[in-house]
Order: C-alpha cells, then sequence, then structure tokens
C-alpha cells in the first residue's frame, strides 16, 4: 500500500511539473491566420493585405519602418489580432509635397483589433505649393474605413505643413 501511494505521488509530481511548461507554450493559430513573431514577419503583412495576421508575442521594432498598406488603391482589408501584444518603438517619418497618409497602417478598410502601440513616434511633414494637398496621420491608421477595436497608442503622433508660394518669374 505504501509503494503504491508513493507512486502515486510521484506521478501526480511529475504531473503537476509539466503543467506551468504546457501553459506557457504558445497559443494555437487558428485555421486561415498568419503568425507575427518577428519585424520581418509583420513586414511581410504588405505582401498579403487581405490576410489574416495574429500577433504571437510583443516585438520591440528597430530602425524607421516603412508603413503597412501604402496604397489607397491597395488598402489593408484582412483582419489583423494583435491578441492584446504590443507593438514597441514604432517609428514613422514621412516628408512630401502633396497629399500624404501615414500609420502603421496608411489605409485601413479591414480589422485591427487587440493591439497595443508603445512608445510610437509617427511624424509627417509637409510641404506644399498650392492648395488642396493635406496630411492625414495616425498611429494605428493613417486613413480608416474599417474597424479598430480594443487598440491602444501610447507616444507622438504629429503632422506639420509648411506653405511655400512657387515662384513666379516673367
Amino acid at each position: 500500500m505504501k509503494r503504491s501511494l508513493t507512486a502515486l505521488a510521484v506521478m501526480l509530481a511529475l504531473l503537476f511539473s509539466l503543467l506551468p511548461a504546457a501553459a506557457a507554450a504558445e497559443p494555437e493559430v487558428p485555421l486561415g491566420y498568419t503568425p507575427i513573431r518577428t519585424q520581418a514577419d509583420l513586414e511581410l503583412v504588405r505582401q498579403n493585405p487581405s490576410g489574416k495576421f495574429l500577433l504571437m508575442n510583443d516585438i520591440v521594432l528597430t530602425g524607421t519602418f516603412a508603413p503597412l498598406a501604402a496604397q489607397e488603391t491597395a488598402p489593408f482589408t484582412g483582419v489583423f489580432d494583435g491578441a492584446g501584444h504590443t507593438l514597441s518603438g514604432l517609428k514613422l517619418e514621412m516628408t512630401g509635397s502633396s497629399t500624404k497618409v501615414v500609420g502603421l497602417f496608411c489605409y485601413n478598410a479591414g480589422l485591427i483589433r487587440n493591439l497595443r502601440l508603445e512608445n510610437v513616434d509617427v511624424q509627417l511633414t509637409l510641404t506644399v505649393t498650392e492648395e488642396g494637398h493635406r496630411g492625414v496621420v495616425g498611429a494605428v491608421a493613417g486613413k480608416n474605413t474599417g474597424s479598430i477595436t480594443s487598440c491602444f497608442v501610447s507616444g507622438t503622433v504629429q503632422a506639420s505643413t509648411a506653405w511655400h508660394a512657387p515662384d513666379v518669374t516673367e
């Protein structure tokens, strides 16, 4: 009887020692979703703007990041689920002389949810010589016609416009 209780205690100890490892295991990726684990994975979102993406962990972004879905004719139309994870250090800098849109996703017509952006630095500097040009800037999306839900942003988002009269020579 003593041996079977000892054996049972050892088996239970082994079983419970495996539980934390199982709890720490990466969550399963839902069917049809592409996992995002690195900055390089995130940059691949550009190649499939209608895809479904799941952020699997926090990512610290380095360098100046090129925005996703940067063309109005090819907006992001998929699903980007941050799963409560954080992208930190997002740095976007754009300058120009015509209408510009800037954000992690420049143009969003899809669903972006459950995403945290921390320590962002998004800047748009527009120098225009004629009326009608403007800058549209945001952290998650510059222009949104889709849905952005349960997202958090901290940091700096700023836009500036300078007017320069065109040179007129006779």
